[in-house]
């Protein structure tokens, strides 16, 4: 029993190959790849020039593997592919999976060839197909390819199913929490020993808290289920944001003492409700849900991340006291989910049923898939105490036209014809039972957009258990009231949950800093609101990083496209993070202004805060609760006659101090670089960000410097994306990758008008 890597030393050709899955196919010129790949990276940028290849693909990939004796099994297993993929080993086809966005294992047994050298062939494709989703038109990048890791996995002749193991919690409580665990046992032959499985619970530090073991029923095949009831686990570690205690369920199947196969799924021990009348509850206590939306690319890199960059967004979301990720709009990688365990974050999950898709002429077809996806999704991810929803659609009712890529601006949206509500009505309702026979300790919600009066009349907010308000329904005014205490009056038993508040764009990244201060006034007005009604529990605002959409750069997050921060992810630390912070919003930096006041606006957990301009006092103040009577810590403003020098803010609380300092720069004399992290592992898969910062003369940021930097990046790494970036703000950030080799990358900033700026990567062996 072993797993072993199976990212590297993969062939890549966009197309499709007659014969590409023959394994003695000649893939010679092909293009050397390492996985996680994708092959829109730079054709899907928002600053790619034509349109973006959707289409078939295909890897191929030798490798070494002796056929398994004593009845083993060696399979390949798939993170995820976009969007549809086939499989074959050795010219034999060995099966694949439609839906981009869950992992599948193939068992590869019997297809092996004679000798050791082996070769697969992946055909992978993003085009839209009409029975599946995501449809033709979706508010984000087809990305496409195997972007997600893989492995080659050996089992015993029986081992568990594909994400069978499922744990259970049906009772808790502070005093003891009940846990039962169901699996499937797959079978390979008829005949064979004893078998055994036992499950062990470890608690956080690794101890055993309890242990339960089930003989199996003789002989089932080609599989058989187990339920087994361990013994309660006695004053439980609670699940929270505020402690997120993870346990682990290890289970081991075992043959007359032999071992066959073992996993190991996370556990937590929680409870919670939502109520319609004082919203969301987790172990007794009413909480809000606090939270963003975020999708899962990166600048130069789409889909194909390295796995650690999925736990930087959850520990960046968490840093700004966020508890709350609505995974928008698909299912998730693991690795998120497990840096949402571990971090404390709570998640609702998601299929990409979207604009469009809930159409009669998709015909019994796409509700079949539709059903599948929904369970699936369950069967994968039910294990994670993360997650507390199921959502089934998002905004069903909008049906812009056809096209995969740059609309027209401005361009009117179409609504879903009224003869095709019966059709969406049914589809909905057959997801909700899919996913409810998978998981029925979780409630479910639909997620509504603009006209949100059509889903009432078309019947379809009435099947989930929540439902979600995209849009400004919390913020926009019809007849003087608020879209939310319309809803709440007309549906007093509706539990409602804000799925996208809304951030409207701004211009890209930081070019407009007028705008940029007072971006935070949308999230702060949001939130005012929710604090206002007990009946509302919260939600995600729209978006936490910024990303690529239909050839458009959609800055509407908290943190930048590469997730530099922008104000506004200030802003949220100072309401909900417990360390003492002050930020000063924006920079000093106002040339031609002097003695022209200025609004300078400071936000602060402290409970009072003093101003300092180029060290004299202007006073002190305490936060502004007459403009935001409802936030935690409203945000300290002062008007100020500016003077170039220093701006600073001292904040205050119990004792403690922290400081900020905003200093007025000279001209732009050189690029400063910071690589993060300064080290990463070689191969061809790991990156870092590199951060360049326009600075003056005396190393002072220059906030209102743009600048096109020219980037050169030579050694063991290469340059992931364009030659050029744009710093806005005084700020860029691009992407380096491992070339292979392990040794030291030179990165170099060039300008005509600034000093070079110059850092080091070091890649070092992998673990």
């Amino acid at each position: 029993m072993s797993r072993e890597d199976f990212c590297k030393g993969w062939k890549f050709a966009k197309g499709d190959w007659e014969g590409a899955a023959r394994a003695d196919f000649d893939d010679g010129a092909w293009e050397p790849v390492v996985l996680p790949h994708t092959w829109n990276a730079q054709d899907m940028a928002p600053d790619a020039a034509g349109e973006p290849y959707v289409g078939p693909a295909w890897y191929r990939k030798r490798f070494t593997a002796d056929r398994p004796s004593n009845g083993a099994r060696l399979f390949l297993r798939f993170e995820a592919v976009a969007n549809m993929s086939r499989v074959w080993v050795d010219g034999a086809y060995v099966g694949g999976r439609d839906g981009g966005f869950l992992s599948f294992r193939l068992d590869i047994t019997e297809a092996l060839g004679d000798g050791p050298g082996h070769v697969v062939a992946v055909r992978a494709d993003n085009s839209p197909r009409s029975d599946l989703v995501p449809p033709e038109t979706i508010d984000w990048e087809r990305y496409g390819g195997v972007y997600r890791p893989a492995w080659l996995e050996r089992k015993g002749w029986a081992h568990f199913a594909h994400k069978s193991l499922r744990v259970l919690t049906p009772a808790v409580s502070a005093r003891r929490g009940r846990v039962v665990v169901r699996c499937r046992v797959c079978r390979t032959r008829r005949t064979g020993g004893e078998l055994m499985v036992r499950h062990r619970v470890a608690d956080p530090t690794g101890a055993e808290v309890s242990a339960a073991e089930t003989r199996l029923g003789g002989g089932s095949y080609p599989f058989e289920d187990s339920e087994v009831e361990l013994p309660a686990v006695r004053s439980p570690r609670l699940w929270s944001p505020d402690s997120p205690s993870v346990y682990r369920v290890e289970s081991t199947l075992w043959e007359n003492g032999g071992e066959l196969d073992r996993e190991t799924n996370p556990l937590g021990f929680r409870w919670f409700r939502f109520d319609k009348d004082k919203g969301f509850f987790l172990n007794g206590k009413r909480r809000k849900l606090r939270g963003a939306d975020l999708h899962q690319d990166y600048p130069g890199l789409g889909w194909a991340a390295p796995a650690r960059f999925h736990r930087m967004d959850m520990e960046q979301m968490r840093a700004a006291g966020l508890n709350f990720l609505r995974a928008s709009h698909y299912p998730r990688n693991e690795r998120v989910l497990e840096a949402c365990d571990e971090l404390g974050i709570l998640v609702m999950e998601e299929q990409p049923f979207w604009h469009g898709s809930l159409r009669s002429a998709h015909g019994e077809a796409f509700i079949v898939e539709a059903r599948r996806l929904m369970r699936e999704m369950a069967e994968h991810h039910a294990n994670h105490p993360c997650i507390i929803v199921w959502n089934l659609v998002n905004e069903i009712m909008l049906c812009p036209r056809p096209r995969l890529r740059h609309p027209e601006p401005g361009e009117p949206r179409a609504l879903l014809p009224k003869e095709e509500w019966p059709y969406a009505r049914r589809a909905i309702g057959e997801m909700n039972d899919a996913v409810k026979q998978a998981d029925p300790t979780r409630p479910t919600c639909l997620v509504v957009g603009a006209h949100w009066q059509l889903n009432d009349e078309a019947g379809t907010t009435q099947i989930a258990d929540l439902v979600g308000y995209n849009g400004g329904a919390i913020n926009t005014l019809t007849r003087d009231r608020l879209v939310i205490d319309i809803e709440r009056e007309k549906f007093p038993q509706r539990i409602a949950i804000m799925t996208e508040g809304v951030a409207n764009d701004r211009p890209p990244m930081r070019a407009d800093w007028e705008k940029e201060l007072k971006h935070w006034e949308i999230h702060a007005r949001h939130w005012d609101n929710f604090y206002a009604r007990d009946w509302f529990c919260g939600g995600a605002m729209w978006v936490f990083a910024d990303y690529s959409a239909n050839g458009r750069y959609r800055n509407m997050g908290l943190v930048d496209y590469s997730r530099l921060p922008y104000e506004a992810w200030h802003f949220y630390r100072s309401q909900w993070t417990e360390a003492l912070m002050a930020h000063i919003c924006g920079h000093w930096d106002w040339p031609g202004e002097e003695g022209r006041k200025r609004r300078v606006t400071v936000f602060t957990n402290g409970a009072e805060a003093e101003l300092f301009l180029n060290g004299r006092p202007l006073g002190g103040r305490r936060p502004n609760r007459r403009a935001w009577p409802r936030l935690p810590h409203p945000p300290i403003e002062w008007e100020v006659q500016y003077e170039p020098g220093e701006l600073k803010i001292v904040a205050r609380k119990n004792g403690a101090e922290a400081v900020d300092v905003r200093m007025t720069s000279g001209e732009p004399a050189a690029a400063a670089l910071q690589a993060d992290p300064a080290r990463i592992f070689a191969g061809g898969w790991d990156v870092a960000f590199v951060t360049a910062v326009v600075v003056d003369a005396a190393g002072r940021r220059c906030y209102r410097a743009d600048r096109e930097l020219e980037i050169a990046v030579s050694g063991t790494c290469r340059l992931v994306g364009p030659s050029r970036v744009l710093a806005r703000g005084g700020v860029a950030r691009f992407a380096i990758r491992s070339t292979g080799p392990e040794g030291e990358a030179l990165v170099c900033v060039k300008d005509q008008s600034l000093s070079d700026g110059i850092t080091t990567v070091v890649t070092s062996p992998e673990r």
